[in-house]
């Protein structure tokens, strides 16, 4: 099972098993507690009297903490018994929240781990009581004292300082369990938008796999609008020859999914009595009509909307500085409480009085816990080298590990941060204009780095390594941020000191995530754009008189409104994962058709999966809308051209054009269980949990996957034809390779072979030496034919078959029509335009277009007779 599995409150039978459950359990953990709180408090010599004995260190703090106590050795007993009942309370409380998971979101693992972390505080606890009891005496003055050797107050202090570590860890991993179910409850109260009863009856079930002969496949590569016009080019002229009408499968990625996604929707709405049968004519028809309120092609599509190119700018920038106003906002409420406990008595008191570094207390009270916790940590690791049982071994290492761990947060909250705080963080009065300033650095980061991706030609393949450091960035802009948050709260110095300030910036934490912050992407101003240009029909408006346009979303055809007929459009992206797949990327396919769903080896009805496109996702029930997905060039986990930490830096301000989407792996668990009436418990918001994933780069079996650029994994589409067994393919290719390199042919070919072992034996590019520079420094063609070799079916009887490809890449070559020469001369970059370019002039586009067609006709012409049908 996967992420949907169930977790088991059962326990035994028998006379007090009905009160071992979890909801029994917490009720009697809580009265416990509060009582015991009473009874502990009501006895205590005062009120600091706990705290202050835990964690002072050495007599002279204990007495100065306690300066208006009275000595009663008496009531401090009679304290710490009752503590006892305190302790146990609120272990029964944090058992039963870790034993609670019936609500999916409440099920993760690690986060039930962390929450046994309080029952491990109140363990903790019980030992740090122990020895207070017997060391809590007064010395011949009559003030406060330890019994013992120097060495007791810095054990109780190592003791306390763990228990508060562990339950903080068992605060935060309950709240948050707590919170994902008060959340579940509001979906469950306020259910997502469902466009269940809109989508027509259910569309054919999966294509039969394993056939000899997948047919003949068109496959048009990623390349922005660059590729669409070169792959609008290609189709019109497939159309004009029949060639279309006999492929049965249609690969697309990002530009080129622009293309065959808007041929697709017009031929869907092909009819007899329709004067213009060619849908990619009439597609760039539709393009090269003005904008409206402008003089240039609906193909410039990002200023094909109100407010041109300033409204999709303006709103761009409000998003990601909503996005980096949430993160300073955690930062803030992480840093704050922090900053206030090293002000605090417990460490530096001094702080807040201004005092210089030598009146810090720097002796054992600061680095004896720490130090003590360090070595028992080495010391277990250092037995763990003599144990050899496999079960004591991970103990022991575990233990240790934490022990470590623990002690040097000890050293770094208890000795390094207030020496920082003293010497730089009060050398700097604080100044919300210098922080904003010092806030706005990641922005400029992200978007020098973004300005750079769009300048290649090709996506990442000219990035210099220092854009692999935007994370270093991040981290070190959020230190800078966070340490001088903690500076304010420690000195109390400046208008963010207060616990109001605090208090109130968890409460806007808590409403932010109520949303889904889908909403706030620039995904959607990318698809609104694109589907004002790509996302077209066809109209009846009087007898006689078609007319093509973009309806709204809302009038966009779902998957299952697409007719039973050839070829079947396969929109391709891509899934950011852990790990690397058996290709070797960081990413593996993820494809949607009329028919089917698939990521990865997974399949399952595309019919069954739009029932859990709900809520932010009904706009993915559309064919348009899949356009930006598979088009989602910059994202923070981009595949085969991973960012390396700037991924981070991208995640965290939310300049992102990836999609989270529902798991395909995970509904068929759903329907085994009979759970799929309740997919909202399972699919319900995306909230900003899932930024906090991007950011750490976990992206694992979750209810919900991030999609991105199809060209992140395969930028050809060609792989997907493979995976058919096509025996024809025409490969459209615009991906922008510097002239005879042909370096993303060559990764498919690899990916092939690697992703697809037991259906692709070998793939020939041996092809590629007809396309050799020529006298005149450019190839003397622009197609060249190929061959795969398909492995037998397996079960079957069959021998290894053969598939040809015939490929042709956009570059020049002597080819060319004159009409291409001539406006190649005048225009040096032809046809490599970068991808990021999305505004190319009309007579760039139109001559990719030319180009586009003059490429089809060689290829045509290599079509080996009966290959076609």
């Amino acid at each position: 099972m996967i992420a949907t599995e169930r977790l088991s409150t059962d326990v035994p039978s028998g006379p007090f098993g009905k009160w071992l459950r979890p909801i029994p359990l917490g009720v009697g953990g809580l009265v416990t507690t509060v009582v015991g709180a009473i009874l502990t408090g009501s006895s205590a010599p005062c009120g600091q009297f706990h705290f202050a004995f835990q964690l002072s260190g050495n007599p002279k703090t204990l007495n100065s903490w306690l300066a208006s106590c009275d000595v009663s050795v008496k009531s401090a007993r009679h304290t710490l018994l009752w503590d006892f009942v305190f302790m146990a309370g609120y272990g029964l409380l944090f058992f039963a929240m870790w034993s609670h998971g019936r609500v999916p979101q409440l099920r993760s693992g690690r986060l039930r781990q962390l929450a046994l972390c309080g029952v491990g505080a109140a363990i903790v606890d019980v030992f740090e009581n122990l020895v207070s009891l017997a060391a809590v005496e007064t010395d011949p003055t009559g003030a406060w004292a330890y019994r013992g050797p120097a060495a007791v107050p810095i054990l109780i202090a190592a003791l306390a300082w763990t228990k508060w570590t562990l339950l903080a860890l068992g605060l935060i991993a309950s709240s948050m369990r707590l919170l994902g179910w008060l959340l579940h409850r509001i979906d469950q109260a306020v259910p997502p938008r469902s466009m269940q009863q809109a989508v027509p009856p259910s569309s054919p079930g999966l294509p039969q796999p394993n056939s000899d002969d997948g047919g003949m496949g068109v496959c048009c590569s990623g390349g922005g609008i660059r590729s669409a016009a070169y792959s609008l080019g290609a189709l019109r002229t497939f159309e004009e020859a029949g060639v279309m009408d006999r492929a049965r499968w249609l690969t697309a990625v990002s530009g080129g999914g622009y293309a065959a996604t808007a041929w697709t929707l017009l031929r869907a709405t092909q009819t007899s009595a329709d004067p213009q049968p060619n849908s990619a004519s009439q597609v760039l028809d539709f393009l090269k009509q003005p904008v409206p309120g402008g003089s240039v092609g609906r193909h410039r599509f990002l200023r094909n909307g109100p407010g041109g190119l300033v409204r999709p700018a303006l709103a761009s920038i409000l998003y990601i500085l909503t996005n980096l106003g949430i993160v300073i906002l955690g930062v803030f409420a992480v840093a704050w409480p922090v900053g206030w406990l090293i002000g605090s008595n417990a460490v530096q008191p001094r702080l807040r009085q201004g005092g210089a570094t030598s009146e810090l207390q720097l002796g054992m009270r600061a680095w004896g816990p720490g130090a003590l916790l360090i070595g028992l940590g080495l010391l277990l690791l250092l037995l763990s080298v003599w144990v050899i049982e496999s079960g004591r071994l991970r103990v022991l290492l575990q233990g240790g590990t934490a022990l470590l761990v623990v002690g040097l947060s000890l050293e770094l909250l208890l000795l390094v941060f207030p020496l920082a705080i003293n010497e730089i963080g009060r050398g700097v009065k604080p100044s919300l204009a210098k922080l904003g300033l010092v806030s706005l650095t990641p922005l400029i980061g992200a978007l020098t780095a973004l300005a750079k991706l769009l300048r290649a030609p090709v996506l990442g393949k000219l990035s210099p390594k220092w854009m692999k450091f935007g994370g270093l960035l991040l981290v070190a802009v959020v230190f800078m941020i966070g340490g001088k948050f903690s500076t304010i709260a420690a000195t109390g110095d400046g208008p963010l000191s207060g616990v109001g300030v605090w208090i109130a910036s968890l409460c806007m934490l808590m409403v932010l995530l109520i949303p889904d912050f889908s909403n706030l992407s620039l995904h959607q101003v990318y698809r609104k754009r694109l589907r004002r240009s790509f996302g077209l029909r066809r109209t009846l408006r009087s007898p006689g008189s078609w007319v093509v346009e973009a309806p709204s979303e809302a009038e966009q055809p779902s998957w299952g409104a697409l007719p039973n007929t050839n070829p079947e459009l396969v929109l391709c992206c891509t899934r950011g994962r852990v790990g690397a797949a058996p290709g070797g990327l960081a990413s593996e396919s993820f494809t949607i058709s009329r028919t089917s769903v698939r990521m990865g080896n997974t399949e399952i009805p595309t019919s069954t999966y739009v029932q859990h496109l709900t809520g932010a996702r009904l706009v993915d029930h559309s064919v348009a809308t899949w356009i930006a997905t598979s088009g989602a060039a910059f994202a923070s986990a981009m595949g085969r051209h991973n960012l390396g930490s700037t991924n981070a830096l991208l995640a965290a301000l939310n300049v992102d054009l990836g999609r989270w989407l529902p798991n395909p792996r995970v509904i068929p668990n759903l329907m085994m269980n009979n759970e799929i009436s309740g997919r909202n418990e399972v699919f319900g918001r995306v909230r900003y949990p899932y930024m906090l994933r991007k950011i750490l780069g976990q992206f694992g079996e979750d209810p919900f996957v991030f999609v991105t650029d199809g060209g992140h994994y395969d930028n050809l589409g060609l792989v997907e034809l493979f995976r058919r067994r096509c025996s024809l393919i025409l490969c459209i290719d615009a991906s922008g390779d510097k002239v005879g390199s042909y370096n993303t042919l060559r990764e498919a070919a690899e990916l092939a072979l690697l992703e697809l072992p037991h259906t692709v034996s070998a793939f020939d590019l041996s092809g590629l030496d007809q396309l050799a520079m020529g006298r005149t420094g450019i190839p003397d063609r622009l197609a060249v034919t190929m061959t795969v070799t398909y492995h037998p079916v397996e079960g079957s009887s069959s021998q290894p078959t053969l598939g040809t490809v015939i490929f042709a890449q956009a570059q020049r070559s002597t080819s060319m029509p004159l009409g291409v020469k001539q406006f190649a001369a005048s225009d040096r970059v032809f046809p490599h335009y970068p991808t990021g370019n999305q505004l190319l002039k009309d007579k760039q586009f139109e001559a990719l277009v030319d180009l586009g067609t003059a490429a089809a006709n060689e290829m045509l012409a290599l079509i080996p007779p009966g290959l076609t049908g």
